[in-house]
């Protein structure tokens, strides 16, 4: 990887820890247990950008191995809480989402250690453990970025009715943006990973476009859990406006 850091990452880094902050507040007062997995998912994220671009940030040329290692298996763990997350919220009784997060997790793990043992976690197209872990963690974000979409699309029909608030409609859309855009950041991953075979040096196209991925992740998880009340206006207007032309039917 390029020895510089890269500050969006640290942004966000920073910026899911405070989100990750407010969902376990929630998840401590409400006792539900979708809070608590989103929160842990965030915090793991969180922890990874921050410590190791914020490494770069403070000089470090790299991070020690064992930190580098630890700061690796947290975020696998908060991977795994993200897909239960998933599983939890839109799919709880479906017996093909149970097997898809035991897949997923089988991947995370096996990569991961693997390469744990191997003492490198390079990212590179030549290095099949690297292969697997990222098939393990691109899988919970192409799911959100489905089932996001869907449960939008449902939550559309209940606000038709009145027995959804717009705003928790819109915040499905926007999660499900959110899966999108982790996509395009698992996509400039896996392009750094292609030129990686030739040069340890992480490509200025790769690094405009994981940036980029990530903005719009901060920027999409801004609007969900900080939304100013401009924002929320606009969502209810927009709703009452669409229920007043007859474009939201039950």
């Amino acid at each position: 990887m390029d020895q510089r850091p890269d500050l969006i990452a640290i942004f966000a880094g920073g910026f899911y820890l405070v989100a990750s902050l407010r969902l376990f507040r929630l998840g401590r007062r409400s006792g539900k247990r979708p809070e608590l997995l989103l929160g842990a998912y965030f915090a793991g994220a969180g922890q990874w950008f921050a410590i190791q671009n914020g490494a770069l940030l403070i000089g470090f040329d790299a991070l020690p191995a064992l930190a580098e290692q630890v700061a690796e298996w947290v975020y696998v763990a908060s991977v795994i809480a993200y897909l239960l997350f998933i599983k939890t919220v839109f799919r709880a009784r479906d017996a093909w989402a149970h097997s898809l997060v035991g897949a997923a997790i089988a991947y995370l793990l096996l990569g991961a250690s693997a390469l744990s043992v191997s003492g490198e976690l390079v990212s590179a197209l030549d290095n099949p453990w690297f292969l697997i872990e990222w098939i393990g963690y691109t899988i919970p974000c192409v799911w959100m970025s489905v089932e996001g979409v869907l449960a939008h699309a449902r939550a559309k029909r209940r606000v038709a009715i009145g027995i959804c608030d717009p705003i928790v409609a819109d915040r499905f859309l926007l999660m499900g943006a959110f899966g999108f855009f982790q996509c395009v950041a698992c996509a400039a991953e896996l392009f750094w990973a292609a030129e990686n075979v030739a040069t340890p040096l992480f490509s200025s196209a790769a690094f405009r476009l994981l940036g980029a991925a990530e903005a719009a992740s901060i920027a999409l998880l801004w609007l969900a859990f900080f939304p100013p009340r401009l924002y929320q206006r606009w969502v209810e207007n927009r709703s009452a406006a669409l229920a007043r032309a007859g474009g939201l039917r039950p």
